[in-house]
């Protein structure tokens, strides 16, 4: 039996529907935080907090919004995509 410590990251890695991107960078800016843009994500971070949150621009990834449901996490309440979707990595076409 092997017992294994939790693994906890400073990352946080979310979907936004796209039409959203524009206005949601924009509110982000308003309240405070710091908006870089990459390649296939923007980057969001906060002088008062280590967590980097990555929004996946990817339009792949839209997928997973259609299958997500309310969960708790950390005291949050969040839309959480189901697991069976990240074991099936073929929908978003990476072998």
């Amino acid at each position: 039996m092997h017992i294994v410590s939790p693994i906890v990251t400073l990352d946080f890695d979310c979907v936004v529907a796209v039409e959203n991107f524009n206005e949601l960078r924009k509110k982000l800016k308003e309240l405070g935080f710091k908006v870089k843009k990459h390649p296939h994500t923007i980057e969001v971070t906060s002088p008062d907090s280590d967590i980097k949150i990555h929004i996946q621009t990817d339009e792949r990834y839209l997928e997973f919004i259609k299958s997500a449901s309310k969960k708790q996490v950390m005291g949050y309440t969040l839309w959480v995509a189901k697991k069976r979707r990240f074991a099936s990595w073929q929908n978003l076409g990476i072998s």
